[in-house]
């Protein structure tokens, strides 16, 4: 999904807890309480609408299996406003949580 967009930063952070859904994907919910990684990536418009439809995002006011909000995102040179696609209104999704707030380097359970 990300080939050919621009990487501004591989390493990149959240105040937020992850929680694996079961269904394969993540899920993120808004917490002070933890730290949550991935990548940051610079995207053009038509990208986002690719991001909004793999993410089930339709729009503000829409039945959204994800809100895409902006919010405050670290990296080691510095800080942006991005979008980051959380399920705050949808907890049901968080199955498990996911200590380390990595998908990809997860601890096995």
């Amino acid at each position: 999904m990300t080939d050919g967009m621009n990487c501004v930063a591989e390493c990149a952070w959240i105040q937020a807890a992850l929680y694996d859904t079961g269904n394969g994907y993540p899920a993120v919910i808004l917490s002070e309480k933890g730290t949550v990684y991935g990548e940051l990536y610079d995207v053009n418009p038509s990208e986002l609408q690719k991001l909004d439809r793999l993410e089930g995002y339709e729009g503000a006011g829409g039945v959204n299996l994800y809100e895409r909000k902006i919010l405050l995102v670290q990296t080691e040179e510095a800080v942006y406003n991005a979008y980051v696609y959380t399920a705050d209104h949808n907890l049901e999704l968080c199955e498990n949580r996911i200590p380390t707030g990595d998908w990809i380097h997860q601890s096995p359970g």
